[in-house]
């Protein structure tokens, strides 16, 4: 798990002392938490670079690019729900939540970019894109050199894909890669090494993934959930049987990890991340 550091600003200096002990002593979300009622000294820490995330009152004004969790008036909230919020600012979890997600189709793109993104959004995942050509107005040099970390660098790949993610559309990850065979150049073991350090620094990821980018049907076996969005009519396809029938021939096919989406005909993506 990577360190996280949190700075607190909140007039009432009892409350705000009792909550900055509270959230370095709890054990289920680890961090280190500074707390003051200064408001100038405050944001010259955050100026520094002390902190990976703020929380502040609601009234309190900031401009600044760092997440920011806002503390509701009358201290309602528990301690344990404003850590949960603090890790949900940063896109990540504890361990046991943390996961490696794909959204999958042997039919093509239609809609996966779609449910990817609002997973992304809605569960504060990171976006990585596997789309041969992605939709997206983001470059593809930030993927392209996570990748050569990924099977080069691998000590370097986390270090890497924690501070050089895009901003895409409002979510954080990576749009794609320059080609589709660039996703080919890692092995299977190079994906597992790094999809383990993701997980350990509590993060999840939900992969956006096409058959042309998959460098092995043994790819899907490093993931905890692959989703499928179907049309009933494609269900009950001989493509979609023949789909099962080879993965289950290299014995990739597993219940546990693949779950059919059935999509109901007008229904958003959001509606449809809704009843995951």
């Amino acid at each position: 798990m990577r360190e996280i550091h949190t700075g607190i600003y909140h007039r009432d200096r009892k409350y705000g002392k009792r909550l900055m002990e509270y959230l370095n002593h709890q054990k289920k979300y680890p961090m280190t938490v500074w707390y003051t009622s200064d408001e100038k000294k405050f944001f010259e820490k955050e100026k520094e670079g002390c902190f990976q995330c703020l929380v502040l009152e609601e009234e309190t004004s900031y401009g600044g690019d760092l997440p920011v969790f806002r503390l509701e008036s009358g201290g309602c909230q528990s301690g344990m729900e404003i850590a949960r919020n603090i890790y949900g600012c940063l896109h990540i979890g504890t361990a046991e939540e943390c996961r490696i997600i794909g959204i999958f189709s042997p039919f093509g793109q239609a809609f996966t970019t779609e449910i990817s993104m609002e997973i992304a959004r809605q569960w504060k995942l990171f976006y990585f894109g596997m789309q041969a050509y992605h939709s997206f107005s983001a470059g593809e040099e930030p993927m392209d050199e996570l990748l050569f970390c990924i099977r080069e660098r691998k000590e370097e790949a986390l270090d890497f894909f924690l501070t050089k993610y895009q901003n895409i559309n409002g979510i954080h990850g990576y749009a794609g890669a320059s080609c589709y065979l660039d996703y080919h150049e890692p092995s299977i073991e190079d994906y597992h090494v790094f999809f383990n350090q993701i997980k350990r620094s509590g993060i999840s990821i939900i992969a956006d993934m096409e058959t042309a980018c998959i460098p092995d049907l043994s790819f899907f076996q490093l993931f905890d959930k692959i989703y499928i969005p179907l049309k009933k009519e494609e269900s009950l396809s001989d493509r979609y049987r023949n789909f099962k029938e080879q993965l289950g021939r290299y014995g990739t096919w597993n219940s546990s990890i693949f779950e059919e989406i059935i999509l109901m005909k007008g229904e958003s993506s959001m509606e449809v991340v809704r009843r995951l």
